[in-house]
């Protein structure tokens, strides 16, 4: 299941809940995103051809993050530019976000072990990160 967070129309993060089986190759973003995210689902004996990814320039502004909970539980926040809290949503084992726009946070609710992916290359802390106040 995917769901989408809006603030103001925009899709702020999308959350993808492993809760069905699903067949084949299913996208839980578009091609316009930042992060191209999918869910691959093939039988035994499926076979993807050796390829390699041309070197395409890309103008990126902004910096994507994808969270996947291996293990645990945790409840993502969701803010607007001008500080005021959007909403929350909780994400257990198998669930998987990507934050797009707006300010985040996080609180563990259980022990948890995430794997965490965002664009690089890493500049430093004062030109990476707005921390809300």
């Amino acid at each position: 299941m995917i769901k989408e967070i809006k603030y103001k129309g925009k899709i702020i993060a999308i959350i993808y809940r492993k809760k069905e089986k699903e067949t084949s190759i299913n996208f839980l973003t578009d091609e316009t995103n930042n992060f191209q995210i999918a869910s691959l689902n093939h039988k035994k004996g499926h076979i993807i051809p050796a390829h390699i990814h041309k070197p395409i320039k890309r103008n990126i502004i902004g910096t994507d993050e994808m969270l996947y909970v291996e293990e645990g539980k945790m409840k993502v926040l969701f803010y607007s530019k001008d500080k005021k809290k959007i909403g929350e949503e909780i994400l257990e084992k198998g669930d998987l976000v990507n934050l797009i726009h707006e300010y985040h946070g996080f609180e563990f609710l259980k022990k948890s072990r995430i794997i965490y992916v965002k664009q690089g290359p890493y500049q430093n802390k004062q030109t990476d990160k707005k921390i809300l106040k």
